[in-house]
């Protein structure tokens, strides 16, 4: 095995863990959470190393959204080493996704697999998403992703969220791509397949390029008893539907997952009940 840094400067590099004999090839783009200097990226090439994958991280020091020249500088060494390969998946998350399906608008993938995309920041453009408002502010908004040409798309994302909305705006082509819907895991899908046990098999099964609808079948039922999906249901109906919040507390409390929190958060449900009572009184 060959471990090499194939592009540094300006803030971006590429790292590489690359096996005899392999002819595809697995590039994974940061998440905003994966960004900085000192991040190794272990999770992405532990996988490689379990599956005997060769694995190719691009790394930013700053969470800067792919935007500007430092990334088209990345994009062009990247461009030369996906030329050493017969098959090329990229994948990311988040920011990582918008960078996959960027990076695939000048570089000819076989598959681009995209988990909870982003395709605004701009919180105008997208209701009820104010997540990357800081972001907006300090950057501007994102390029728009026009021309797809990779050979594949697959997008795992929550329906039931705003996330399809940025599904929406990408305007991914149809005939390539590939929707596999999550409710309930608001913007964690990641980390709900890592909770269940089920993200090697998904990503493997995908960059196979075969279907995964059995798989995320599986993950439906099982999301249920982990705690990225717990606590999301729990903190989404907290205003509007408490009884909800108060049965995902007590899955959690019956499951003893996280157990350290159901104390504060069954403070933050008291105090919802009581605004909700004195609103009633007062009415």
């Amino acid at each position: 095995m060959e471990n090499a840094v194939l592009f540094d400067n300006n803030g971006y590099s590429l790292h590489a863990e690359l096996r005899r004999n392999a002819r595809q090839v697995v590039v994974f783009f940061p998440n905003k959470s994966e960004t900085g200097a000192a991040t190794e990226r272990a999770a992405e090439t532990a996988f490689g190393a379990r599956f005997g994958l060769n694995i190719v991280t691009v790394r930013s020091d700053n969470a800067d959204w792919f935007l500007g020249a430092a990334f088209d500088e990345c994009l062009e060494a990247l461009e030369h080493m996906c030329g050493w390969f017969t098959h090329v998946t990229f994948v990311g998350t988040g920011m990582g996704a918008y960078g996959a399906i960027k990076a695939a608008t000048r570089i000819a993938a076989d598959h681009v697999i995209a988990m909870s995309p982003v395709a605004a920041l701009d919180p105008d453009a997208l209701p009820a998403d104010n997540r990357f408002a800081k972001d907006f502010k300090q950057l501007g908004e994102l390029d728009a992703v026009t021309d797809h040409k990779a050979q594949a798309y697959s997008v795992l994302y929550d329906s039931a969220d705003c996330e399809h909305r940025h599904v929406q705006i990408l305007n991914l082509p149809d005939a390539r791509t590939a929707y596999y819907k999550a409710s309930g895991t608001a913007q964690r899908i990641q980390r709900c397949l890592l909770e269940t046990g089920l993200l090697d098999r998904v990503l493997l099964r995908l960059i196979a390029r075969r279907r995964v609808a059995d798989l995320m079948g599986q993950f439906r039922r099982a999301k249920r008893d982990t705690p990225g999906y717990l606590l999301t249901m729990f903190s989404a109906n907290l205003w509007r539907r408490p009884d909800v919040s108060s049965h995902m507390l007590d899955e959690m409390r019956r499951l003893q997952i996280l157990p350290n929190r159901h104390q504060r958060m069954q403070t933050r449900l008291n105090r919802v009940l009581e605004r909700r009572a004195g609103q009633k009184q007062a009415a």
